[in-house]
């Protein structure tokens, strides 16, 4: 699969980050998806959001943090990470980082301010976010 991309990505010119953000993104999410749909449908909404949220989350520091913990202990010198010093260059994970971040929060404040309660809104509001990033990441890539 990464070698089909890869030779997608050099007969179309798109960024490697945007087919990992597209392609590889819905592969590796479309089951955790649709087993939230599921347990959305059967009333357990908030079992499939926080298994959403902790899924990735675990994927995150676990899979990245002995990723990383392995590479800095065979690695003797110093593992750069330029991502805020060539904004330009990262722009497209940064739009990742900043939507990540703005689900999060709406995701905390429309719990509170809902009462706990969720519905078709949220939903909405969720699908909002994603239209929006992907419409950006489309343009960043594209340029």
């Amino acid at each position: 699969m990464i070698d089909a991309l890869t030779f997608v990505g050099a007969l179309t010119k798109l960024p490697a980050t945007y087919l990992a953000l597209t392609v590889i993104a819905v592969g590796n999410a479309l089951p955790d998806a649709m087993l939230t749909i599921s347990q959305a449908g059967s009333g357990k909404a908030v079992l499939g959001l926080t298994g959403g949220y902790s899924g990735q989350l675990f994927g995150l520091l676990i899979g990245f943090g002995l990723a990383m913990l392995k590479k800095s202990l065979t690695q003797k010198e110093e593992i750069p990470f330029p991502l805020f010093k060539d904004a330009k260059e990262n722009m497209l994970d940064i739009v990742v980082i900043v939507t990540t971040f703005i689900a999060l929060m709406v995701t905390f404040f429309y719990t509170i301010f809902s009462g706990f309660e969720f519905d078709k809104k949220l939903g909405y509001i969720f699908a909002g976010i994603y239209g929006v990033f992907f419409i950006s990441a489309t343009v960043l890539a594209c340029k």
